[in-house]
């Protein structure tokens, strides 16, 4: 468990954050025509894209609610069972590893929570099914 806690911690310090990338440029300068677009890369959200984000924000969600009963029926057979014939201490730790590693990159870009909820999710019941 040392090993994956000190994967982690690499992993974590080579993704860059949002602080240090470099601004982002358009090749053309803000004019009446292009001044949405160039609105919308800085962050905001144009007229017409007000639905679409709420849209992709409750997509969102109902993944979150999704992934958390992809590893659940496991869950509860391996406390049932007492036994966790058959399951992988390595396949558990990448894909315990691989999804916070996702989360880190996330968080640490300053993503919105309904776009990586779901992966955090998908780690928790990883690493209870690791810890079973």
């Amino acid at each position: 468990m040392h090993m994956l806690a000190t994967l982690l911690a690499a992993s974590a310090a080579l993704v860059p954050s949002a602080r240090s990338l470099p601004p982002l440029r358009t090749s053309a300068p803000a004019t009446v025509s292009n001044r949405a677009s160039v609105h919308t890369l800085r962050g905001g959200a144009a007229a017409g894209e007000a639905s679409a984000s709420v849209l992709a924000s409750a997509l969102g969600w109902g993944l979150t609610a999704g992934a958390m009963a992809i590893y659940t029926p496991m869950i509860a057979t391996t406390l049932a069972k007492k036994n966790a014939d058959g399951m992988s201490v390595s396949t558990w730790s990448l894909n315990l590893s691989g999804f916070l590693i996702f989360v880190v990159y996330h968080i640490r870009n300053g993503y919105s929570l309904s776009t990586f909820l779901d992966f955090a999710a998908l780690g928790l019941q990883s690493a209870v099914l690791l810890a079973l």
